[in-house]
């Protein structure tokens, strides 16, 4: 009986130590379960916020879209004006020129009153010149305005492709 009663105190002992075990690995399984948990919840947020980035990336680049659109038909509409300005002084110069011969010719008018009036109109096609390379330059500028939007644009379009590929 005493060997029997030794036996069952060392099974005793074997299952409190089992019992003793199986409580740490549910306690170590516990504390590993809520370090889990609050891990998922972080990347939660981070995918929540990656995805708001990401709408608001999207609806900047669309704002840019219709922006760059917009300035470029404006630099189209401005381009068109300043080359039919340009083609109409031309003619109206060459006009003019035709006019001044036959009038010369016509009443006698002298060779120096001729060359005021050439002078003259010499002056106009070069300030009309002057506001052609105006608006050339204006041109240009609107168009680095648009480079810069297209390297936004890309620069956007590549973020929005990253943030996809997280």
């Amino acid at each position: 009986m005493a060997v029997e009663l030794q036996s069952n105190r060392q099974v005793i002992e074997q299952l409190e130590s089992k019992c003793q075990k199986n409580g740490q690995f549910v306690q170590a399984a516990s504390e590993n379960y809520l370090k889990l948990a609050e891990y998922y919840q972080e990347e939660y947020i981070q995918i929540s916020n990656l995805q708001e980035s990401h709408n608001q990336l999207r609806l900047q680049l669309e704002t840019e879209k219709k922006r760059h659109e917009l300035i470029t038909a404006e630099l189209k509409q401005s381009l068109f004006v300043a080359k039919k300005e340009k083609a109409e002084i031309r003619q109206e110069y060459e006009r003019y020129k035709e006019e001044t011969a036959k009038v010369a010719e016509k009443q006698g008018i002298g060779r120096r009153n001729l060359e005021e009036m050439l002078q003259a109109k010499e002056i106009q096609i070069n300030q009309m010149r002057k506001k052609t390379a105006d608006l050339e330059w204006l041109i240009k500028q609107k168009v680095k305005e648009v480079e810069d939007i297209n390297t936004k644009c890309k620069a956007v379009t590549s973020m929005l492709q990253s943030s996809r590929r997280i």
